[in-house]
């Protein structure tokens, strides 16, 4: 399989879901259902980069990219995630251009950019190091666009070079617009199709979150250009299916209430 900055650029729809939770068997199962990516979240979790790794190595064993998600632009952190076996970062709250610079040089090898070299889990602790340097150029940068300030810089930062992906975030977006959650609100609507405008320039793939898990928005965020598709979130998918078993059995139980009771003279 084509690595998935490739899959991106040659236009594929690429749908990924967010881990949150320790338990790898989450990822396990997020890897064997199909999707294609699964992205772990260090910026609104108590995940530690321990656990990632963990993570990233069910992942790896499965075929499926595992992605960071930091929640800022750290070179010695993003050198350790790397080296544990990432397959790219999504890098959150991206503001200006600079961001980006600083997320490249930090993720590649000089002459490209200034990682320092280590042996640890992605090079095969010593005995794949030249082969995952071939590697690691595939290695997946994705920018977050979900806060107002951004909104101005749009161009320089879309256009950025080394940029794969870019994901509109949309509780933050709207959060910075002094509407959480709102999603619906004229101000809030504006500024995504304002993002989705400016990015259609540039090569970068699309990319949003489907918070819920809603099958009808795959189809509708992929008719409206988005490639890079995160499909809800772990503890969402269990909440929901959980909560919707518990009022069906609620519901059942309540039409056996409205039966006439059994005679139990007979």
């Amino acid at each position: 399989m084509l690595p998935l900055a490739q899959r991106l650029a040659n236009g594929r729809c690429t749908v990924g879901t967010w881990i949150t939770l320790a338990d790898v068997a989450v990822t396990e199962i997020a890897a064997r259902s199909g999707l294609e990516w699964v992205a772990v979240d260090l910026e609104h979790t108590s995940l530690s980069d321990a656990h990632f790794e963990a993570h990233a190595r069910v992942a790896d064993l499965l075929g499926v990219p595992c992605l960071a998600r930091i929640p800022s632009v750290d070179s010695h952190r993003i050198k350790r995630l790397m080296d544990s076996g990432a397959k790219g970062l999504i890098i959150a709250n991206v503001t200006e251009r600079a961001q980006l610079d600083a997320a490249m040089r930090a993720m590649h090898y000089p002459p490209r950019g200034e990682r320092g070299v280590g042996l640890a889990r992605a090079q095969r602790y010593g005995t794949g190091f030249a082969e995952y340097v071939r590697q690691s150029n595939d290695a997946l940068l994705v920018a977050q666009i979900e806060h107002k300030e951004a909104l101005g810089n749009l161009s320089d930062i879309l256009s950025h070079p080394a940029l794969d992906a870019w994901m509109i975030g949309p509780y933050d977006l709207s959060a910075s617009l002094g509407y959480p959650g709102d999603f619906t609100h004229p101000d809030v609507t504006q500024a995504m199709d304002k993002i989705r405008a400016v990015g259609s320039n540039y090569r970068a793939s699309a990319g949003i979150h489907v918070v819920e898990p809603d099958l009808n928005q795959i189809k509708i965020r992929h008719d409206q250009g988005f490639r890079f598709i995160a499909y809800t979130v772990d503890f969402r998918v269990l909440d929901v299916n959980l909560r919707a078993g518990a009022k069906m059995a609620a519901t059942i139980e309540s039409n056996m209430d409205d039966l006439p009771a059994k005679d139990t003279n007979r």
